[in-house]
């Protein structure tokens, strides 16, 4: 990651320019469909994707209460942060943070390793840097895995990942909402070719 910053790749053909084993990092600003764009992916390969989401929580006006954490494949989840936890001394914003539920997923994550499929890690965001043991997690099981990627984070990437951003040196792409379509269907072929047919 020369300079500090992941280098960029161009969208042309997927075998072309991003290789099938090599991590990809999607970056964007809050709202242009990091994790809409991951669940796609999820629901477009539901038998070969493992890791998690982090999911927004909306009441019934709309008004974003929280977020949780969503294992794949089996949608299991844990409660990450909510508006209410205002005692919490891990805050981001009007939340507080809770990484435990985070934590109690990656021995079940960590057993995948030995699974077929393509990681999912959506997101790389301040919230889970909060958990030593994911910081871990990534390093451990993670890095050296020998099998497509898919990451997200903000448009900035969140310091505490600078280490593992290092190691694994992702091909990142920068999502709007005007290249929502071209990246996914980038993503769709890439994926179709680097894993196993079933």
């Amino acid at each position: 990651m020369a300079g500090g910053k992941p280098k960029s790749s161009p969208l042309r053909h997927p075998h072309g320019s991003l290789p099938p084993f090599h991590p990809i990092l999607i970056l964007g600003s809050p709202g242009c469909g990091k994790t809409t764009l991951v669940r796609r992916l999820v629901e477009r390969f539901p038998d070969h994707a493992r890791g998690f989401y982090t999911e927004e929580l909306r009441d019934s006006r709309g008004r974003r209460y929280g977020f949780d954490i969503v294992r794949c494949p089996d949608g299991e989840r844990r409660a990450l942060a909510r508006v209410h936890w205002s005692d919490e001394p891990l805050r981001v914003g009007k939340y507080g943070v809770r990484v435990q539920g985070l934590e109690e997923m990656l021995p079940n994550l960590s057993t995948m390793e030995t699974q077929q499929g393509f990681w999912v890690v959506d997101e790389l965001g301040k919230m889970e840097s909060f958990s030593p043991a994911f910081l871990s997690w990534l390093e451990r099981i993670l890095a050296p895995s020998l099998r497509p990627s898919v990451l997200t984070g903000p448009a900035r990437p969140v310091p505490a990942y600078r280490t593992f951003l290092d190691r694994v040196r992702p091909h990142t792409l920068h999502l709007t909402r005007s290249r929502f379509h071209e990246i996914e269907r980038v993503l769709y072929e890439w994926l179709a070719g680097a894993l196993p047919a079933r």
